[in-house]
């Protein structure tokens, strides 16, 4: 009987030749990582940042410095009226009160210039009691007191709104009935009613109180915004309103004599202003009152106040610095920059000393008032060589003599 053969498997390589090949790959790996433990750079991974002004439309602010609107501020104690509140928004909802508080509109009564003080003296000395207009104006003008901003909405009723820089938005302010609009807990700008109007979305839309109170909108009681526009200025205490007066115009300014002022309920009060209003772009053209200057953009509505703007401006590997540059946009009462909510930067250029990973830079707009805009913020990933000096200092840092 035969036996049968085997082959047997090739010799395998010389234990020499894999410790070779286990030595190259390993000083492989070791080259890999002294390359990236000595690669150093630093680069922006994500960047939060303000809005530009880009509206088509000019807005026409009033200085908050003018001295009306000081002694309005100063006579009234506005500056205690808000005290109680913990946000800026509840600050608005006190002062709206307040002004809703002032007097109960009695129907006739005798049409003063668009100015707070003389409304307010002609409510209390002569019961000249207002309706909308009277209301909005005087806290439209006790918002510009304190360095808030605000605008006026015209429906056929009329309406403040007040930019409110913790929502970076503006917010519709009812200070005549005493109310703002709500819907999933966000305070709603005028658009926003408008188009819940026009489409007829009044659910989950709520008007609240300065006592908290909650009524669901109907969508009846929202069809006045379908009328939506907005005043394009606020500086009628420099610049009078104009009014119809016997079929002539002519500026509505102050007379000692409150009785020489058009009587609403005997005269006919027409007053001309410059307005836009809103229309949704999905809406049809022949739903639209073209008559009147109109705009479907948000853009031409929104007129963003107290934005920060930052820009990495450069940078030094080395020191792991950065140099970061800060633009305050339509921020009329700037006074400096708060840095990570801690420090007050009055220029607009910082240094950034960078730690290894991931560093975030936070900065928002103060303003001498002492409202803060939106916040803004730029995240930086710094990888230093690990193996350099720690001492380096950048040519930036020793230009401006840091430690």
């Amino acid at each position: 009987m035969s036996k049968r053969s085997h082959a047997s498997p090739p010799p395998g390589p010389p234990k020499s030749r894999r410790r070779l090949k286990q030595a190259v790959i390993a000083l492989l790996l070791i080259g890999v990582a002294v390359c990236l433990a000595r690669w150093d750079f630093i680069t922006v991974v994500g960047l939060k940042n303000g809005e530009f002004v880009v509206m088509r439309y000019r807005f026409f602010d009033e200085s908050a410095d003018l001295p009306r609107l000081q002694l309005l501020r100063k006579r009234e104690k506005l500056d205690q009226v808000i005290a109680p509140g913990k946000t800026q928004f509840e600050k608005f909802v006190l002062l709206r009160k307040w002004v809703h508080d002032q007097w109960k509109n009695q129907g006739r009564f005798y049409y003063p210039p668009w100015d707070a003080l003389e409304i307010l003296d002609l409510a209390r000395q002569h019961q000249n009691y207002g309706f909308c207009g009277q209301y909005s104006i005087v806290f439209a003008q006790a918002c510009l007191s304190l360095g808030l901003h605000a605008r006026y909405i015209n429906l056929g009723h009329f309406l403040t709104a007040v930019w409110s820089d913790e929502y970076n938005r503006w917010v519709v302010m009812d200070p005549t009935n005493d109310l703002h609009y709500e819907r999933d807990g966000l305070p709603l700008r005028g658009r926003e009613l408008a188009d819940a109007a026009w489409h007829d979305q009044a659910q989950g839309i709520f008007a609240v109180g300065s006592d908290g109170s909650r009524t669901p909108v109907t969508g009846e009681g929202l069809r006045p915004w379908r009328n939506y526009a907005i005043i394009m200025r606020n500086n009628h205490l420099t610049k009078p309103v104009v009014v119809r007066r016997q079929g002539r115009l002519e500026p509505l300014v102050h007379q000692d004599d409150y009785r020489k002022y058009l009587l609403a309920g005997r005269d006919e009060v027409a007053w001309v202003a410059e307005a836009l209003a809103w229309y949704p772009p999905d809406l049809p053209a022949d739903k639209m009152d073209l008559s009147r200057p109109a705009s479907g953009d948000p853009q031409d509505f929104r007129d963003v106040y107290n934005q920060t703007l930052i820009f990495l401006a450069a940078k030094d590997v080395k020191s792991g610095s950065v140099k970061l540059k800060l633009l305050a946009e339509h921020a009329p009462e700037f006074q400096s920059f708060l840095i990570d909510g801690q420090h007050e930067a009055p220029q607009d250029q910082i240094i950034f000393k960078l730690k290894p990973g991931l560093n975030t830079c936070s900065a928002r707009v103060k303003t001498r008032f002492g409202w803060l805009g939106p916040e803004s913020s730029i995240k930086i990933f710094y990888k230093p060589d690990w193996f350099a000096r720690s001492d380096h200092r950048s040519a930036m840092e020793l230009k401006l003599g840091l430690p």
